[in-house]
């Protein structure tokens, strides 16, 4: 019986974390600002600071195929090697980060661009100048997917 509630106790911790890992994620962030202020418009207006319960001095977005050591100017300590990357720096330290792994079958819901163009390389922020247009597209399979253009301000 004790090894039951054990398992059962261990399963409850589990799903708590992986759903506040969730909740969390910069991508679900994105996603809920979207569907709250966005859903039923072409465009619309995504200031980064807005969707950030933390302190930040720099976004970076980190496309796969680029050296994220080379672009953060130091190790970064975890794995990238099929992912896009996003970093937020404070003080030169991480506060912040993802990695979206691709599957070429099943395409992110999010992409940056600049000038309409999917970005291949890296994009840098400050708060101040983290502003996106998002605009809502359709895929093949009729799916919405999201471009967030840079603003330029």
């Amino acid at each position: 019986m004790n090894k039951q509630i054990l398992i059962t106790v261990f399963k409850i911790i589990l799903l708590m974390f992986f759903f506040n890992f969730c909740q969390s994620s910069f991508y679900y962030k994105v996603d809920s600002y979207v569907r709250k202020n966005c859903e039923n418009k072409d465009t619309c207006t995504l200031f980064l600071k807005d969707i950030t319960d933390f302190e930040w001095e720099q976004f970076y977005f980190i496309p796969f195929g680029k050296d994220v050591n080379d672009i953060l100017g130091f190790k970064y300590p975890f794995d990238t090697d099929i992912s896009n990357v996003i970093v937020f720096l404070r003080k030169g330290k991480i506060v912040y980060h993802e990695e979206s792994i691709l599957y070429p079958e099943k395409p992110l819901k999010y992409n940056f661009s600049k000038n309409n163009y999917l970005l291949k390389e890296c994009l840098v922020l400050t708060p101040a100048k983290a502003v996106f247009h998002v605009t809502k597209r359709k895929i093949k399979n009729k799916k919405n997917y999201y471009l967030l253009h840079t603003v330029e301000l």
